[in-house]
């Protein structure tokens, strides 16, 4: 622990942007120290765009590995200096202030509590990623009024020792709409999910929503846990475009599914309450989209669109992300020639170590295709940067 303590002393000495891993999660988190003592640090963390996005607490103890040199963090100061000549649209908090000397974790939950923020916590031997408000705290324990904004009943009150709290975010975008959710009146109230499942009642779900600018959700036939969450743009009687709300409640970018690849559309339930009053809060402060993405984007639902899309990536020489039938994941790639039966493309990331640098496909086998999006604009910068593009 001792040599952790001494390179993000170093780290915080030179004001150097750092990777933090964890021994037991996967969640890296990149920032720069701004408080550290031997209790703990507290990060200023940056979200994938190079934008602020609060703070994280992490007892010296979980934390694995400091990085301060990689391609990583070189990707991620491209991206960060991006972010500002293109004037990317965030939001700030008034800080947490920390006493250095003092243990940094009670002073958290001590002004956590006096603010009703919400938090995310990390507990000692549990998987879960809890989120709520500090209801009490004392010198050694702390009650926790949870929220999950899955499920609205889940709501229980949870006292615990301090000492159990190995991590905490705080002040990032999505907590803080959490917190301007929770201080509406009325609260939140449970609804059961309204849901499709029928490829007859799917479409009729869609055909609805694309009408009445409703919310959806679209459930992933090929992955339980994958879902899109967004307004309907275009629908037709095999494929759907929608225009993606991202978990902050902002814009998206699109994305082109076959209807056959949809075991279910949801057009109510706790989370799309949830993500409807953060999309209502971003339209009332202006910040709906980042100014470097189109969300007006049309389609004509009478033509092709699979082919329409992959021609216009074609002739613009624009990345898309694509799924297809036949390979599993996504893959980022540029199409290189397309034909009535055959698309060939360059792939640029892929889920797959395995997967070649260039490769063609029965242009049936497409399936899925994401388009438009922020980081998808950063990658091409990327690329165009380094000459790859």
């Amino acid at each position: 622990m001792q040599s952790i303590l001494a390179e993000l002393q170093a780290a915080q000495r030179d004001h150097q942007l750092i990777n933090i891993y964890q021994a037991a999660h996967d969640v890296v988190y990149t920032g720069y120290v701004l408080f550290l003592n031997e209790s703990g640090v507290v990060l200023q963390t940056y979200d994938d765009a190079g934008l602020q996005d609060g703070m994280v607490y992490l007892r010296l103890p979980i934390i694995d590995e400091i990085e301060v040199d990689s391609d990583d963090l070189t990707s991620m100061q491209f991206r960060m200096q991006l972010a500002q000549d293109e004037h990317f649209i965030t939001s700030f908090q008034f800080a947490f202030q920390f006493v250095a000397a003092q243990p940094l974790l009670p002073q958290l939950l001590q002004q956590a509590q006096v603010r009703q923020t919400m938090l995310m916590f990390v507990l000692a031997n549990d998987e879960r990623y809890l989120e709520g408000r500090v209801h009490d705290v004392t010198e050694d324990t702390v009650v926790l009024q949870l929220f999950d904004k899955f499920d609205y009943t889940n709501q229980a009150l949870l006292m615990l020792p301090q000492t159990q709290i190995q991590l905490v975010e705080f002040q990032g975008k999505e907590l803080s709409l959490e917190t301007y959710l929770l201080r509406q009146q009325p609260l939140p109230t449970h609804v059961l999910p309204q849901r499709a499942t029928t490829p007859t009642a799917i479409q009729t779900m869609l055909k609805g929503a694309e009408q009445d600018g409703r919310l959806v959700a679209l459930g992933d036939a090929n992955d339980n846990d994958m879902f899109f969450v967004g307004f309907v743009n275009t629908v037709n009687t095999d494929s759907v475009v929608l225009n993606l709300i991202d978990m902050n409640g902002q814009f998206g970018g699109y994305v082109l599914m076959q209807l056959s690849e949809l075991n279910s559309v949801t057009n109510q339930s706790d989370y799309l309450h949830t993500m409807t009053a953060f999309v209502r809060r971003n339209q009332q402060r202006g910040l709906t989209k980042q100014p470097i993405l189109n969300d007006e984007r049309l389609f004509d639902p009478s033509v092709d669109l699979f082919r329409t899309l992959v021609q216009q990536a074609l002739t613009f020489r624009r990345l898309i992300r694509i799924r297809t039938s036949a390979w599993e994941g996504a893959m980022v790639v540029l199409p290189l020639a397309v034909d009535d039966e055959t698309l060939t493309f360059r792939i640029f990331e892929s889920e797959s170590e395995d997967d070649p640098d260039q490769m063609s496909i029965a242009f049936t086998e497409l399936v899925e295709i994401a388009f438009d999006y922020l980081d998808l604009y950063l990658l091409t910068q990327e690329l165009k940067a380094s000459g790859e593009l």
